[in-house]
């Protein structure tokens, strides 16, 4: 008998002991409800959840069946707030299920942040109205813009959506489109990745435009863009000019005024998505639905912050027939540029609501925006009584 075996003749194992009759009780630790609150938990974001965004996802849903699914990506932040919100308005009375592609930093990590994620994607995944597999991914939302990261071939292999949300705290004019990572090249990739969707979709962009924020390489074109709109669209001057607006003298941002320079970057951001897919192989009707401004409260009281919504339909490629007069195919139409949708969305983004000031002059409104708001607080763990004290202070 070898050495190694007389060590295993030495060693004794430990006897049996019977725990049947042993029972161990074990409570789940209860968090404490979560008392820290920021800008957007604010009654006006539940506004723009419940009046615009959700709205928004019904009237493109509605001749849908609804064993059909929402699909969405976007920034739902630690709490799913919007994924929530969703579900109660628009998923829960026609059962309709949702299924989600979130980007957090947070996701994975082991911060309170991270923590608060996982407790919230482990409620939401429990419920029958959540589709598998959803799931918020450790990224950048911006690195949706090169074709080389993990998270475009995320969104690429997630196919078509139905609403993609980039609901920023700061500006979409972080950077060119052509830039190695930007707001402006990740909604490029996303009208790429959407252009042959064959259902009407939604793009809720939420972005700050205060000129401080603003990268000349990334807002600069757009103003050129909309001064070149000026010279093809004469409706289009004259409408500025009726809006009290200014055109503005040159592209550089110290040139306009604040209104002037909200208004014309956003028109022309509208505009440049229109061109990015009717210029293609591909196009879409784009329309500007909803526009929607209010106050950050960080650089004085002048509204630096738009919520926009755009709808977009696909429409079916049609043959252009150069030579032959047939019926049901199209004739080239004259060269020129139709003005009327860029004249539509300048004036629905120079009328925008002030959703500030639509809570401040209708109480009864803004009652009812934060009682629903402090009912989806509450789901997403945080104390409903410290939410209402905390919302009541705040100016809408």
């Amino acid at each position: 008998m070898s050495g190694a075996e007389d060590e295993f003749e030495d060693f004794f194992l430990p006897a049996e002991v019977d725990y049947s009759d042993v029972s161990v009780d074990y409570e789940h630790p209860v968090r404490p409800a979560r008392e820290d609150f920021f800008a957007w938990h604010r009654p006006r974001k539940q506004y723009i959840r419940e009046k615009q965004w959700s709205n928004a996802l019904l009237d493109i849903m509605q001749d849908r069946a609804p064993e059909e699914r929402i699909k969405y990506i976007g920034l739902p932040g630690i709490d799913l707030l919007d994924i929530r919100q969703f579900i109660r308005q628009v998923c829960a009375p026609s059962s309709r299920k949702i299924q989600f592609i979130g980007f957090d930093l947070a996701a994975g990590s082991d911060s309170s942040g991270g923590t608060e994620l996982n407790i919230s994607l482990g409620e939401l995944n429990t419920t029958e109205l959540v589709h598998q597999p959803s799931n918020v991914r450790p990224d950048d939302l911006r690195y949706i813009g090169k074709r080389t990261t993990n998270a475009w071939q995320a969104v690429r292999r997630f196919g078509h959506v139905d609403i993609v949300n980039f609901d920023l705290t700061k500006t979409v004019f972080d950077g060119a489109a052509d830039s190695a990572i930007s707001y402006l090249a990740a909604l490029r990739e996303v009208l790429s990745l959407q252009a042959g969707n064959p259902n009407p979709w939604v793009l809720l962009l939420t972005t700050k435009v205060d000129r401080q924020d603003m990268v000349a390489e990334a807002v600069e074109p757009l103003l050129g863009k909309f001064r070149s709109l000026l010279d093809e669209c004469p409706d289009l001057l004259e409408t500025v000019e009726l809006a009290g607006l200014s055109a503005g003298a040159g592209t550089a941002t110290d040139g306009w005024d604040d209104d002037s320079l909200r208004v014309s970057s956003l028109t022309a951001t509208v505009q440049w998505m229109r061109d990015l897919l009717n210029e293609g192989a591909l196009s879409a009707r784009i329309r500007l639905t909803s526009s929607f401004i209010y106050t950050s409260f960080e650089g004085g009281d002048s509204a630096d912050v738009a919520s926009l919504v755009m709808r977009f339909d696909h429409r079916p490629t049609d043959l252009i027939d150069t030579v032959f007069a047939s019926t049901g195919v199209l004739q080239p139409e004259p060269s020129g540029r139709d003005c009327t949708p860029v004249v539509r969305d300048f004036k629905r983004i120079a009328g925008s609501a002030d959703i500030d000031l639509r809570l401040t002059e209708d109480p009864e409104l803004r009652a009812a925006m934060l009682q629903n708001a402090a009912e989806l607080m509450s789901e997403a763990r945080y104390s409903r009584e410290a939410f209402e004290q905390w919302a009541n202070s705040q100016p809408s």
